[in-house]
């Protein structure tokens, strides 16, 4: 190609101009034909809801600690027995539904845990986490290996409620050995 092919044209960087223009005009016109609208501020709206939904996320890290600590060493440093009573509310309970037995406060907390020992103790929740503004729930099914006083295997399934206090989940109260 020679350069008199281009006499009087104006060199360009971008030799295709795009049609912005065109393209946006035939968008908007597109959302503005009312089934689509309508279908847009539905998604707009399901999509608000899905995003303001609070997350599951800090009560099941709560219950992890839990299983963790209830693990933890054995016999417990107080250092640990101070964390694990941490996750709960001063006023909190704890109920073996097998046995009635109750605890309830911090100080009876820590006794309950200071003789258990868990080498494995897992809470499933399979999504059974609610949540209503600063108070939950939750059901979940535990498997343990309990190894102190002794050995005991087992699966359960547990009843928690939990309140956020200060900005921050607690365990309210704890049910377990309910029946199936």
């Amino acid at each position: 190609m020679d350069s008199s092919s281009h006499k009087g044209k104006k060199p360009t960087a971008h030799p295709r101009k795009w049609p912005w223009k065109n393209y946006l005009k035939k968008v908007w016109k597109f959302c503005n034909h009312g089934a689509v609208a309508a279908l847009l501020g539905v998604l707009a709206t399901y999509a608000f809801d899905v995003l303001k939904r609070p997350s599951i996320a800090p009560i099941e890290a709560l219950m992890k600690r839990e299983a963790e600590l209830a693990g933890g060493s054995y016999p417990h440093p107080d250092k640990e027995l101070e964390e694990y009573v941490a996750l709960f509310a001063d006023d909190a309970i704890v109920l073996d539904y097998r046995s009635g037995d109750v605890w309830k406060g911090h100080t009876a907390i820590i006794d309950r845990l200071r003789p258990l020992h868990f080498a494995t103790l897992h809470h499933s929740t399979s999504g059974e986490i609610q949540i209503d503004g600063n108070d939950a729930s939750a059901q979940t099914k535990t498997a343990f290996m309990q190894d102190k006083p002794t050995i005991v295997p087992g699966v359960g399934k547990e009843n928690w409620q939990f309140r956020k206090i200060n900005g921050h989940w607690r365990i309210l109260s704890l049910q377990y050995d309910l029946p199936p």
